[in-house]
């Protein structure tokens, strides 16, 4: 979001990459004074309706930045751009574009594509089931092994 920080990282100026980080730092504890000396006011008539509503979206919202910070912490790459990567491979000597999941403990073709790879021949119905995720989906059975390239 910020393209002099990005600039100051590639480049070979660390100086100016300091300047910024420092100015960063800077404006995060203006911001967090400010708050606190709102909240402050807010405190000091607790039985103000207004002032209750304010000092929940406060203790709420404080709650949510430290879930963030924890988040972040402990889990930054749910954090990060994933890039899909999809292949152009032949199954049994037909032409197609492939999702690649790597964490994936089987692969899996949908009953039309495998028709058109003429697989369902081969198709294994004593491994019928159910697979349940996001969604839910049928399983047709399995075929144990075909030709890629």
């Amino acid at each position: 979001n910020d393209p002099s920080l990005a600039q100051a990282i590639l480049g070979d100026d660390i100086t100016e990459l300091q300047n910024i980080l420092r100015s960063h730092h800077q404006q995060r504890l203006q911001l967090k004074r400010k708050q606190e000396e709102e909240l402050a006011l807010l405190y000091a008539d607790p039985f103000d309706v207004e002032a209750q509503k304010k000092i929940e979206a406060a203790i709420r919202q404080k709650g949510i930045d430290e879930n963030w910070e924890a988040a972040i912490e402990h889990n930054p790459e749910a954090f990060g751009r994933v890039v899909m990567l999809y292949v152009d491979m032949e199954v049994n000597g037909v032409p197609l574009k492939a999702f690649v999941d790597s964490g994936a403990q089987s692969t899996i073709i949908s009953k039309d594509c495998a028709e058109r790879c003429g697989l369902l021949r081969l198709l294994d119905q004593r491994y019928r089931g159910v697979a349940i995720g996001v969604g839910q989906s049928e399983i047709l059975g399995r075929i144990h092994v075909a030709a890629i390239k």
